[in-house]
């Protein structure tokens, strides 16, 4: 399972076992811009996406930046920490926001427990797991990306 799944500049480590028709993955990714690459990277026997914004179950602020970035958030881009890195203010832009409702992880059906979660999703991770004990219960590996300097506000 992979949450937060857009496909920016990285080969996630799961994608040779993918490949190899060894695994099928659950993609989260609530960004409808990014699915398309998701599905044309695995293909659609490969992976299943679920277009959802995995959090508490409640209505939230998206703050939608260029798709490219991959900094869209429920979460706003913090200026002063993105002026830090050269050209990251650029990246993380707002274009927009728009209110949007999430979904709460146990409350998906379709999805079968994991074996292996990735989650990319600045700092809603604790909150996706808090909201997620059911279908995470047999979940044996989660890799987390784990931010040391907070891009976002409330991150």
């Amino acid at each position: 399972m992979d949450v937060g799944a857009a496909i920016i500049n990285e080969t996630p480590i799961y994608k040779k076992i993918i490949d190899m028709g060894l695994a099928q993955l659950s993609a989260f990714e609530g960004d409808e811009r990014q699915i398309e690459r998701i599905l044309e990277t695995y293909g659609p026997n490969q992976a299943e996406v679920f277009n959802h914004f995995l959090f508490d179950g409640e209505e939230h602020e998206l703050f939608i930046c260029e798709p490219a970035s991959g900094m869209t958030s429920l979460f706003k881009p913090k200026k002063d920490a993105l002026d830090f890195f050269n050209g990251f203010s650029k990246f993380g832009e707002v274009q927009s926001i728009e209110n949007i409702q999430t979904s709460r992880l146990d409350d998906i059906e379709n999805v079968k427990s994991p074996d292996f979660l990735k989650m990319d999703v600045q700092g809603a991770e604790l909150e996706i797991i808090k909201n997620g004990t059911q279908k995470l219960e047999g979940c044996l590996a989660i890799q987390l990306e784990v931010s040391y300097f907070n891009l976002y506000e409330k991150q």
